[in-house]
């Protein structure tokens, strides 16, 4: 971890918010929301980014931790996407190359027709990657296949073809833009919920009031401009800005199970079309197997989203039926369910099939609001955002500087036994708490390091020293101490089997 941060007094930066002008005012501690709050601070522009829980503790945070074209939209036919997600993901390996990493991933084939079907689908994806492919799709026989991952069933296999994309850690990855934000002149505050805005007699846009979750003051925040870059809740935000507009964001929740290492340890698994037309990755992250994932419409969006049995069911059943380890529920670790923000593409569209490109638009009262997209294109969607921003406001153009900022990855210098030794893990939460704004537990075992994610019941083992440390750091009180432990029980993030109450 770098020596030469400067610590963060949330006071001090709750003055500086409620005190100072900005260009821009970004609402949404995400993907979008820090990339554009980076982007913005790069081109020298005043910012503030406020979110109402912690960075990335929605969408953000749950996703199949790949940076990819996205083999599955060739077949919707959304070559732009795949094109431009290519071009990212080689921007992100080498920009990023301490959190962004290759990763092999094997499709499994049933017989020659579909040796030819996905080879030249493969090979398509080969070539509109051009300069940025990281390595060259081929096919594997089904003796080869097996030696590369013994658990699958050599019955139910042809053989394999062989692709490469890019694998990281989205919340490590949050965070280092958090870090560079602040590096670069940002602001940034967690726990601030934007309630309203400030505007004009003309209705435009001055500012928003937010309240300070902590201690539930009220506060005012100057700026001119206010992104929405709130994902699956950009629509809450519009409405308060304009109760005639509508984003038409059609919602789903997709859900990935967690187990141990055994299962798979070097190359992921891709089975691109399942029963229901689905795909399913399985994943080797971070000493863990990550199995995932599922698309459901949802009706209405919640900030803690829960799986399903039949997601669960979903998952497992389609694990059994490539692999001869076997599993059943007892074997997850844990359980993640994100909220897919996608735009609307009309009744009747399954989820599935609906295009993760992204939308702006810019109100008549100065908000601009960014809805869908995907993590991989993160970077290019603030571009294209500020760019948006500044021409509007007729700032005087300065281009975008993130296509060659390096991102140093803030965990680099953590110790690996970190879990296993209890010294390590102590200098951590005090290091998190000092430096990344880390207020709960739940930011502690969820994010800045990914314990519950890894394995539920385990991150309760840690839960004591954990809010040991942060009590002192944050001034907090044994009251406080017992509401994190009631708090953490009462899970936003992950889930264990048992409290899902699925068996």
């Amino acid at each position: 971890m770098k020596k030469n941060l400067i610590k963060k007094d949330r006071q001090e930066l709750i003055r500086k918010a409620s005190s100072d002008t900005f260009d821009v005012i970004i609402v949404g501690g995400g993907a979008t929301g820090l990339g554009a709050a980076l982007d913005a601070s790069l081109r020298g522009l005043k910012v503030l980014l406020l979110e109402m829980e912690d960075f990335g503790s929605g969408t953000s945070s749950k996703s199949t931790k790949l940076i990819h074209g996205g083999v599955r939209y060739l077949e919707q036919g959304n070559i732009g996407l795949v094109r431009e997600a290519l071009i990212e993901r080689k921007i992100l390996l080498k920009n990023a190359s301490d959190l962004v990493k290759s990763r092999r991933i094997l499709i499994p084939v049933k017989n020659l027709w579909q040796r030819i079907y996905f080879g030249i689908g493969l090979k398509l994806y080969d070539f509109l990657s051009g300069a940025s492919k990281i390595g060259k799709s081929h096919f594997l026989n089904k003796e080869k296949t097996i030696q590369e991952i013994p658990q699958l069933n050599a019955d139910k296999i042809y053989g394999s073809i062989v692709y490469y994309d890019g694998q990281f850690d989205d919340s490590r990855f949050l965070i280092t833009l958090l870090r560079a934000c602040f590096e670069h002149g940002g602001l940034a505050l967690n726990y601030a919920k934007v309630d309203s805005f400030l505007k004009d007699e003309d209705d435009k846009i001055q500012g928003v009031k937010w309240i300070d979750q902590e201690s539930l003051k009220s506060f005012e925040s100057k700026s001119k401009y206010v992104i929405n870059a709130t994902g699956a809740f950009a629509e809450k935000l519009l409405w308060e800005d304009n109760k005639k507009l509508e984003l038409e964001i059609a919602p789903s929740q997709g859900t990935h199970i967690v187990l141990d290492r055994s299962f798979i340890k070097d190359s992921g698994f891709l089975v691109p079309k399942t029963k229901d037309g689905r795909v399913l990755f399985a994943l080797p992250w971070n000493g863990v197997t990550l199995v995932g994932t599922t698309d459901v419409p949802i009706e209405k969006v919640s900030n803690q989203p829960k799986a399903t049995k039949e997601e669960i069911s979903f998952l497992i059943e389609t694990w059994n039926s490539y692999f001869k380890k076997q599993i059943s529920s007892n074997d997850v670790n844990s359980v993640f369910t994100g909220i897919r923000p996608l735009i609307s593409a009309g009744e009747g569209k399954s989820t599935k099939s609906i295009s993760r490109s992204h939308r702006i638009e810019i109100s008549d009262s100065h908000l601009i609001t960014i809805s869908g997209g995907k993590w991989t294109t993160y970077r290019s969607m603030a571009e294209e955002l500020i760019d948006k921003l500044l021409k509007h406001s007729k700032t005087p153009f300065v281009p975008s500087k993130t296509s060659e900022l390096i991102l140093n990855d803030y965990m680099q210098n953590v110790p690996v036994d970190i879990w296993s030794d209890d010294e390590s893990l102590r200098q951590f939460v005090r290091h998190a708490c000092q430096y990344d704004l880390a207020r709960t537990a739940d930011d502690i075992l969820s994010r800045r390091t990914r314990l519950s994610f890894y394995n539920r019941q385990k991150s309760y083992e840690k839960l004591d020293i954990v809010l040991q440390i942060m009590s002192k750091e944050l001034s907090k009180d044994e009251t406080w101490i017992l509401e994190q432990k009631e708090s953490f029980k009462n899970p936003k993030t992950t889930f264990s089997i048992e409290e899902l109450g699925i068996h």
